[in-house]
């Protein structure tokens, strides 16, 4: 259920449920006579956005027409890290199928997806020419912290949103006080960090040995930044820390420097290939650590069933289910989630599914904003965003998309520990021993 302010008890039931409580976020914003919204309005707990900082040409409703919904990202679709850009086709997969079921708003939602190879030059170039376009009525999942970095400033200078964005640095998210117009779209890097920490001390006790392999660039930096904290609390004991370029063709060098520390830990603070070529490494050593990977190598077929079974006993943070994953087989969602991406030709290992699962979350937003005053558009969007409370079914049972402004801007915080099982005789694929405890950062 949607939670419910005591301002809006005065509403019928059924509105509520429906709405959920941004709509009666208070508010001095007017449409002029043009119908263009201006002032400012309040738009979460502790959350305004002054609209009368929007360029002149701007409107709440740009990007819709009376036929279609226009969304956007700049993603990956080349170079080393192209495998992440798959996120994109997923949520155009879910919008193909919804725009053939039940349609948003009575509008098919169009999904336009620029390559930038993760390249924040070209990011930025993307998303101006998007703006430019002035057909982009909200961005999601813009994939990269340095990419966001270079990008977000000008989607926040053009008052469009950013549903989901695709980072999980603080210094850009978790903020909607002096930035309304991003809201983050993972488990926050500093986050899953700290989560580390808390179960590597639930496991091997205070002081642990821990060698760590960070991305050098922002995303990489979250991992390190946190993981310096913990060691200065005492919590664990770094005695390798090792950064590898975003570009690089290998990273052997670095897991066999880590691999002579001989730490009773091992972290890969990375993503995509490098994940699976940082697990085999230390399967092929001497040296046999307790290991956690990335969030972003969670999936099953992607990063684990290559290699298999050199992934064996890897922890990783959860949040969803994986349909490359044989422990949700018969799970009805994920059952869907095959159809969805099977449909499009699209493979369900990898981030295709991760895909759908946001395409889901940004309908539940989508759909939420066009019932509030006003219908569909970008304010009520940003309320939606700043106020949500939705059960994903993709979700992992007892994690829910939660937001509640200032108060709590994370939308993902929570996890389960998943332990990686590879494959028994017989099997194709192998799955997680998923903890039962949902887990935050403190």
């Amino acid at each position: 259920m949607n939670r419910i302010p005591k301002a809006c008890a005065g509403l019928a039931t059924s509105l509520m449920l429906v709405i959920g409580a941004g709509a009666c976020s208070s508010s001095v914003a007017k449409s002029s006579s043009g119908g263009r919204m201006t002032g400012t309005v309040e738009v979460g707990t502790g959350v305004k956005a002054d609209l009368d900082k929007c360029p002149s040409t701007w409107n709440q409703t740009g990007g819709i027409t009376k036929d279609s919904i226009t969304l956007g990202i700049s993603a990956p679709r080349s170079g080393p890290l192209a495998g992440v850009g798959g996120l994109a086709d997923g949520v155009k997969a879910w919008f193909d199928h919804v725009n053939a079921t039940d349609p948003v708003d009575g509008k098919k939602v169009e999904v336009e997806i620029r390559d930038d190879a993760y390249d924040p030059a070209r990011t930025k170039t993307n998303v101006q020419d998007m703006i430019a376009s002035g057909k982009i009525f909200s961005f999601f999942y813009v994939i990269g912290t340095a990419n966001n970095i270079a990008a977000q400033p000008l989607m926040s200078q053009a008052c469009i949103p950013q549903i989901v964005g695709g980072t999980g640095s603080l210094d850009l998210v978790g903020h909607p006080d002096k930035d309304p117009w991003i809201q983050g779209g993972l488990l926050p890097y500093a986050t899953e960090a700290d989560i580390w920490c808390q179960d590597i001390v639930a496991r091997k006790g205070k002081g642990a040995s821990v060698s760590y392999l960070a991305m050098d660039n922002d995303f990489g930096d979250a991992y390190a930044k946190k993981l310096q904290e913990c060691a200065s609390q005492g919590d664990i004991k770094l005695v390798s820390q090792q950064r590898h370029a975003p570009t690089a063709p290998s990273i052997t060098n670095q897991i066999t420097t880590m691999a002579a520390s001989k730490a009773d830990v091992a972290i890969l603070g990375t993503t995509s290939a490098f994940c699976g070529q940082g697990l085999s490494g230390i399967a092929a050593s001497s040296w046999h650590p307790q290991v956690y990977v990335s969030t972003t190598c969670g999936q099953v077929g992607a990063t684990f069933s290559p290699i298999d079974p050199d992934g064996k006993g890897t922890h990783v943070a959860l949040n969803r289910k994986d349909p490359a994953d044989a422990k949700w087989a018969d799970d009805p969602t994920v059952k869907e989630t095959i159809k969805v991406l099977k449909d499009e030709n699209l493979s369900i290992v990898g981030t295709p599914p991760d895909g759908v699962l946001l395409g889901r979350y940004i309908e539940y937003a989508m759909r939420t904003a066009a019932k509030m005053d006003g219908g569909l558009n970008r304010v009520n969007l940003l309320k939606v965003m700043w106020h949500s409370d939705f059960q994903n079914p993709q979700s992992l049972p007892g994690i829910r998309f939660q937001t509640d402004g200032v108060k709590d801007p994370l939308i993902f915080d929570s996890v389960q520990i998943g332990t990686y099982v590879p494959p028994a005789a017989g099997e194709k694929v192998g799955h997680y021993d998923i903890a039962k405890t949902v887990v935050k950062g403190r």
